[in-house]
């Protein structure tokens, strides 16, 4: 068989480690003892328990569907500061709002001719963004410039778009048309992972020392969303047998978790840089922050697994960080993107 084809989490993990092995981003060991020992099943629990929309679905592909494009687009952290300012919500909030009024106004059917067909003005209205604002050229004169935001409207637009497009072109309706093709025959997390990568926003990866890098955060969300929302179902269609093969979702929040653990400890220059919110492209840096973060949650699993109160596999770890970075001094942390 491709090596390639059955073993997508494998290089995920690989790539992360090759990246942490040669990076000046460190992991401190000690610092994940600490943790581990430290934390309650109690607290466990109460963090990392299933997100449920507040809406009513017709079928299981209307959910299939919705699920699927609120993780294709779960991007924009880099745009939070304009988004709170603009309209009180950052953008994880702001795609589930947005996915949500669309499925609601056109009466639940996000099926691929819908992405296709979504334009900019739809996005802007869906999605509650200012794609264009006032600017005074002199008392009294006013003119129309492009929003701060609308960069990222394009990118939401453009996301449907290809995407509807490209699941048309494979004859499919939606997405849970082509996800159930993708787990007719043994699925696993692996194959579904593997076959969102012919949608490139979902293609999360970048290169580090002329080596590719493997994140894939959203496809592999997507499998974990799918696994742990229909359980069971589905003549147990998502209960993938390599779900403790995944690796964490790696963000923007999830270093700055690890780091105000002591989990990951950064070299001074970028310490500084992401404590002055100076944007840090996507790129290099965040590319290793990443990666690295990858790494670090697998040495906690395997961690827990010998000297921990608490078992977990790498995605309910990641729920748990995920929902820790979201209060109290969390909250305030600085990330990077």
């Amino acid at each position: 068989t491709n090596k390639k084809m059955t073993n997508i989490l494998q290089q995920v993990r690989e790539s992360s480690n090759g990246v942490a092995s040669s990076s000046s981003i460190k992991i401190n060991k000690e610092a994940i003892e600490t943790f581990v020992k430290n934390l309650t099943e109690e607290e466990f629990k109460e963090k990392s328990s299933v997100v449920h929309f507040p809406l009513k679905f017709d079928s299981l592909a209307d959910e299939i569907n919705f699920l699927s494009i609120v993780d294709l687009l779960n991007f924009g952290s880099g745009y939070r500061h304009e988004l709170h300012h603009a309209c009180d919500r950052g953008a994880y909030e702001t795609i589930c709002f947005g996915v949500m009024a669309m499925y609601l106004s056109i009466g639940g059917k996000l099926d691929a001719e819908f992405m296709k067909n979504v334009t900019i003005a739809d996005v802007g209205n869906y999605f509650s963004i200012p794609l264009s604002s006032e600017v005074a050229l002199q008392p009294g004169l006013y003119t129309y410039q492009p929003s701060p935001l609308k960069p990222l409207g394009e990118r939401i637009r453009q996301a449907l778009n290809e995407t509807g497009k490209i699941l048309l072109e494979k004859g499919h309706n939606g997405f849970a048309s082509y996800i159930h093709s993708c787990t007719e025959k043994q699925p696993t997390a692996a194959k579904l992972v593997e076959a969102m990568m012919i949608f490139p926003a979902f293609q999360d990866k970048g290169t580090f020392k002329g080596s590719d890098v493997f994140i894939l955060k959203k496809a592999q969300l997507l499998a974990a969303d799918l696994h742990r929302r229909f359980l069971d179902k589905e003549g147990g269609r998502f209960n993938f047998p390599d779900i403790d093969q995944m690796t964490v979702f790696s963000d923007n929040v999830l270093p700055a978790v690890l780091r105000k653990l002591g989990i990951i400890e950064l070299p001074e220059d970028l310490k500084e840089k992401i404590d002055k919110k100076e944007e840090i492209p996507a790129g290099d840096i965040d590319l290793r922050l990443r990666a690295v973060s990858i790494s670090a949650c697998d040495l906690i699993v395997s961690s827990a697994s010998v000297c921990g109160k608490v078992k977990f596999n790498a995605l309910e770890l990641d729920y748990y960080l995920w929902t820790k970075g979201k209060e109290g001094d969390f909250r305030t942390l600085e990330r990077h993107s």
